[in-house]
């Protein structure tokens, strides 16, 4: 699901809402559905997951059973 509008209404999706924080030091998570190790974040529930902040050798990784919806809310 691709949304073009910025005020698009993610929180329709199904799932978890997550803060995701990266940074190079110490990536944070707040709720459920993602975790961080060794410099990757995976993605493993359908949801909403916003991401700030800077990762400079990482990668996000998202493994979620086909059908499910992850949007992926890109906030510098």
């Amino acid at each position: 699901m691709l949304f073009n509008n910025p005020s698009a209404d993610s929180t329709d999706i199904d799932g978890v809402q997550t803060t995701i924080a990266l940074s190079n030091d110490d990536t944070e998570i707040t709720g459920e559905g993602a975790v961080y190790k060794d410099g990757v974040v995976t993605i493993s529930s359908a949801g909403t997951y916003t991401l700030s902040g800077t990762l400079d050798d990482g990668q996000i990784n998202i493994d979620v059973q086909k059908g499910e919806s992850v949007v992926l809310i890109l906030n510098g």
